[in-house]
């Protein structure tokens, strides 16, 4: 309502607008129990989430039951699918909750990554592995599992994977 020409603005708008993310860390995020904000914030590096990675990242338990209680309160967490088992964070909110934890506690984030990495290595999901380990900024490890890797990403064609990770 305050912009001079409203049509150019919504045109123009995009989630980092300082207008919504405003919104969502004053009237949205500092409403939220403390317990509830530290996991949305640790778990804001992840792109799905479940029960099982969170507890594993995080090194704790109870994250069914805050994903639950998340959902319920209806504070942007999206059922990925309809077991309601795995679930992501609105884009929008999801980059407010990681330009916060780099604020508050930027020594977390390569921490948060590397244990995610090591979750999605086990687990199968080589993809999320190196990524997370990039993210990490553990050169040693996304090194070892792309080459580990490698040619099977290579003979399968998935070439620009390959050389993003790179």
């Amino acid at each position: 309502r305050e912009q001079p020409d409203t049509r150019a603005f919504v045109k123009a708008f995009s989630g980092d607008s300082r207008h919504v993310l405003d919104y969502l860390a004053r009237d949205v995020f500092d409403a939220v129990p403390a317990d509830m904000r530290q996991f949305m914030l640790r778990t804001s590096i992840l792109d799905t989430l479940s029960a099982e990675l969170c507890d594993w990242v995080l090194e704790s338990s109870g994250s069914a039951s805050m994903l639950s209680e998340i959902e319920q309160a209806n504070l942007f967490l999206v059922p990925v699918h309809e077991s309601r088992r795995i679930y992501r964070y609105h884009h929008l909110f999801a980059r407010m909750l990681q330009r916060e934890l780099e604020l508050v506690d930027p020594d977390a984030v390569p921490r948060l990554h590397a244990r995610a990495s090591v979750w999605f290595e086990e687990d199968g999901h080589v993809g999320p592995a190196v990524t997370h380990a990039i993210a990490s900024r553990d050169v040693e490890r996304a090194s070892d599992l792309v080459t580990l890797h490698a040619r099977d990403y290579w003979s399968s064609g998935r070439i620009q994977t390959l050389e993003r990770w790179l």
